[in-house]
């Protein structure tokens, strides 16, 4: 049987890869998913932008590139990091 926490989850992130051993590191970065994608609109939002404009920018970023929007935002929010 499923673990409720990770039903919830998959829900959450259909676009994230969940084992099917469903351990608590891949709960955790299925969880994380969308908080590092805000996290990267935020920090394209300080550039004066709007929060579609800054989601277009990263979708163009990661379509440009060839690789998901979860790695580019992933990599911005790394950069910003390292940088603060």
């Amino acid at each position: 049987m499923v673990p409720r926490e990770a039903v919830t989850a998959q829900r959450i992130c259909g676009h994230a890869r969940i084992r099917s051993r469903w351990g608590r590191t891949d709960l955790r970065a299925a969880l994380a998913l969308p908080a590092t994608i805000d996290q990267a609109i935020g920090i394209v939002i300080a550039g004066r932008c709007s929060v579609e404009d800054a989601f277009a920018t990263l979708r163009a970023a990661s379509q440009r590139r060839n690789v998901k929007l979860r790695v580019v935002a992933g990599e911005l929010v790394e950069a910003a990091q390292r940088s603060a």
